[in-house]
């Protein structure tokens, strides 16, 4: 059986988020009242636990689709609009993502609340300049607005699972209960304290289906192969797009969460499906920047820009090829990453 809508391509992109923060952001992005806004209707998106790691996937048509629609209605005006009405709530949700609450399941929904609030603006201006024609001025001003906004969602995961914990402990359920809910899922929680029979079961491996209007949760591991096509081992270059220019050779450090930024010596190349400001630690040893996801506005590309050092983004599946030893020459001037040594072939 197949999940994946037919005739669409999915991307796959392993994150260091919760199954109900991303489940949360990605019920925004499907929700109609968006897809109004941006005259585009969002397919469905999936989001997966599986060994331990967290994966989502969403269709390659999407951004392209958003970003042509929204421009084709509006202009750098809107984009003010949007950015002087998020503004005047920033303080506000700062307060949100610092405050300590005493109701911790309150405090978990106006986070999310907080995510849908500066979603369109992120979308927009990620999303835009990648793939429409902009002026210097539309890019630089998505430049101020995603580094104003980048705390919304890094701090609301960061507390986020702070809040899941609290909330784990003072119902007195087990541990992954909550984290492993969807955002609608956990909204009937906060109701009525029931969760469905097989939450835990979802500790080794589910995938959820995240519709307009409801959510599929499926346990057979082979649904995964059916969404995303698997990628050529036999790669030996990997193209993107370039955020700051240059080129170097240097060794991969492919980091998938967090917890591994310590492996990134001075010299290495950083490979990630994202970056966000945790990272800039490890991305300061660096000698370049390497990911899946993103494209000119993205976290990489303002610290790239700020560190004036090679990056090249949305290469899609640089953390599927390039493997931790591995030697590449990063080519941020033609936008390419080049395969000089496996590490598989040095021992």
């Amino acid at each position: 059986m197949s999940y994946r809508e037919s005739g669409v391509e999915y991307e796959e992109h392993q994150r260091d988020y919760t199954l109900l923060g991303n489940s949360a952001t990605f019920t925004f992005c499907v929700d109609a009242k968006l897809g109004q806004y941006f005259g585009y209707q969002a397919h469905p998106m999936y989001v997966c636990k599986k060994d331990g790691l967290f994966f989502h996937y969403y269709a390659s048509v999407d951004k392209e689709g958003r970003a042509r629609s929204w421009a084709q209605k509006f202009d750098i005006d809107e984009l003010r609009r949007l950015w002087m009405q998020v503004s005047t709530c920033l303080p506000d949700i700062k307060d949100t993502v610092n405050r300590i609450y005493s109701d911790p399941a309150q405090g978990l929904k106006c986070i999310y609340e907080a995510y849908r609030e500066v979603l369109p603006l992120s979308l927009v201006t990620t999303e835009v300049p990648e793939y429409v024609e902009v002026n210097q001025e539309f890019v630089e001003l998505c430049f101020e607005i995603r580094k104003a906004t980048e705390f919304v969602f890094r701090d609301g995961e960061t507390l986020g699972k702070q809040l899941v914990a609290r909330i784990e402990s003072e119902d007195d359920v087990p541990k992954g209960t909550i984290e492993n809910l969807t955002y609608r899922e956990f909204l009937t929680y906060c109701t009525d304290k029931t969760v469905p029979d097989n939450v835990l079961n979802r500790n080794d491996f589910v995938l959820i289906k995240i519709m307009s209007d409801s959510d599929e949760v499926i346990f057979d591991r082979s649904a995964v192969n059916s969404i995303v096509q698997k990628h050529d081992e036999h790669v030996t270059m990997l193209t993107g797009m370039i955020a700051c220019s240059g080129c170097v050779t240097g060794t991969v450090k492919v980091l998938r969460t967090i917890d591994e930024i310590e492996k990134v010596s001075e010299g290495d190349i950083f490979v990630a499906s994202m970056t966000d400001p945790r990272c800039v630690p490890a991305m300061k040893k660096a000698v370049a920047f390497v990911t899946d996801e993103g494209g000119i506005t993205c976290h990489a590309a303002i610290v790239a820009r700020e560190l004036k050092k090679p990056c090249i983004v949305g290469t899609k599946n640089a953390t599927k090829v390039l493997a931790d030893g591995d030697v590449v020459e990063v080519d941020a001037n033609t936008g390419t990453v080049r395969i000089l040594v496996k590490h598989s072939d040095k021992k």
